[in-house]
């Protein structure tokens, strides 16, 4: 009975652990949350105006707030202490702000062109050429999501995390297939259930993404580590 309760506190402490970060984080992202908003209750004619704002603020808003929720979760995953929640995100946010705001600005631009040519080839992709394009897709995802963990584990530059994480992305397709599919599908049922993003889903992301991102990172230095030692071994 006592291991029972010992497992629900655990678990109770886990999800109140999610859910208030993730209250911090939407709070960070308040402009671009208020802007979304009046996009799904806009007319045609301003959607337009209003992409155009909320694509501005992301990389000043949206980026530095997600870069600091990956720093968070990253203490859990590796069990780093830290000083408190809202403390640990406000330190993190400023520490990574500039990087955050420079990779953000150029994977904004990215992604703009991205989603613009989707548009634009909708309706001539099918079959093959529509299958490539949404591997693609799922690569620059978890591209993504680890230049965020990149840029909170590594002391490098903006090149070398957007370099490095579009490298481990593509060096390892199971963690890239299951950190991508787990943003659709998170994408996809927060289309009819907002509050799954509004309770845990940012954090949930931020997490999973920074664990197979990590576990990408140790299986890499494990094999440099082998290499080393058979190099050494035939120079022998």
């Amino acid at each position: 009975m006592n291991g029972l309760f010992s497992g629900l506190y655990k678990l109770s402490t886990f999800i109140t652990r999610f859910a208030y970060t993730n209250l911090i984080w939407i709070f960070f992202n308040a402009p671009v949350v208020y802007l979304l908003l009046h996009l799904i209750v806009t007319d045609a004619k301003n959607m337009n105006h209003l992409l155009a704002i909320t694509a501005c603020l992301l990389p000043f808003v949206f980026f530095p707030a997600t870069t600091a929720l990956y720093g968070v979760v990253r203490r859990w995953i590796i069990k780093e202490n830290d000083s408190g929640l809202l403390i640990t995100f406000w330190s993190l946010y400023k520490e990574n702000y500039r990087k955050s705001v420079t990779g953000g600005v150029f994977l904004v631009i990215f992604w703009g062109a991205w989603l613009v040519n989707y548009v634009q080839l909708i309706q001539s992709l099918f079959g093959l050429i529509l299958i490539v394009y949404l591997l693609l897709t799922g690569l620059f995802i978890t591209w993504t999501a680890y230049f965020f963990s990149y840029i909170v584990h590594f002391e490098r530059g903006v090149i070398a995390a957007l370099t490095n994480a579009l490298m481990l992305a593509v060096s390892h397709p199971i963690s890239t297939a299951a950190v991508a599919g787990l943003h659709m599908a998170l994408f996809y049922l927060s289309l009819g259930q907002l509050y799954l993003i509004a309770s845990v889903g940012g954090s949930l992301v931020a997490y999973c993404g920074f664990f197979y991102f990590y576990q990408a990172v140790q299986k890499t230095i494990r094999v440099q580590h082998v290499r080393k030692e058979a190099k050494g071994e035939k120079s022998y």
